[in-house]
């Protein structure tokens, strides 16, 4: 049997240095929500005088997406429980809130909405975009979440068609506005539809990435109308 014995002049050295021992982690579950769900997608060039026009859409009005989602949900609970899971200095506003979605960075490496349109009239589409970085408010709280969400994205996208100029590689940056309605049906279980509206610089169809055109003939907005499925799993994670 072994025993640690630790001599009186080393424990009153301890005490006067303020010394108590190991202190366990703690640990704080934070709910991560992701969201998957069908989009219906409007490529043109839109203006005051003709509307929602322009050759892609005039030609094939709707094309297929996939809509993803990413984001953690800080509430107030969680704060109150465990505050050093954020920093100092935004407590008493996520406090005050009530609710905040954070998207960590190294989300933006994950799609925001994925093109996948095969030819169903004369035009075909597949690319991506992502949300680079952004920032919302929310109308409402749960468990009917009303927000308006604002980022910067950047878009790459190849299409072809048998009626347009084509092949085209729009590769752009640009601005996301999204109105998003979240009903929370269960506790880890929602749904959520709502209307995203990406403007880019131009780009023709079927020009080089470099050519700027504001035409009809050209391609600068993405409109889209989505439904998706979301559930919250747990991330775990310790603090001292």
């Amino acid at each position: 049997m072994l025993f640690w014995a630790m001599s009186a002049p080393a424990t009153a050295q301890q005490a006067r240095s303020g010394y108590k021992g190991w202190k366990a982690p703690n640990r704080a579950s934070i709910p991560v929500q992701v969201g998957v769900g069908p989009a219906g997608v409007m490529v043109g060039a839109p203006s005051l005088s003709s509307g929602y026009s322009g050759a892609v859409f005039e030609d094939q009005p709707l094309h297929l997406g996939v809509r993803i989602d990413l984001e953690a949900v800080i509430t107030a609970d969680l704060v109150r429980e465990h505050p050093k899971v954020v920093p100092r200095q935004y407590r008493s506003r996520l406090l005050a809130a009530g609710e905040v979605r954070y998207r960590p960075g190294i989300a933006a490496l994950l799609p925001r909405t994925v093109y996948f349109s095969p030819k169903l009239q004369n035009t075909g589409m597949y690319g991506a975009t992502w949300s680079l970085l952004g920032a919302g408010l929310a109308l409402s709280p749960s468990p009917f979440r009303v927000s308006l969400g604002a980022s910067l994205i950047g878009t790459a996208l190849f299409m072809h068609s048998e009626t347009l100029p084509s092949p085209t590689f729009f590769v752009r940056p640009g601005v996301d506005i999204t109105l998003d309605i979240e009903i929370q049906v269960a506790r880890d279980f929602g749904l959520s539809f709502g209307w995203s509206s990406m403007m880019h610089i131009p780009q023709a169809l079927g020009g080089p990435v470099l050519d700027l055109d504001g035409d009809e003939g050209s391609i600068w907005h993405i409109g889209q109308f989505y439904v998706q499925g979301n559930v919250r799993f747990p991330y775990h994670m310790t603090y001292r």
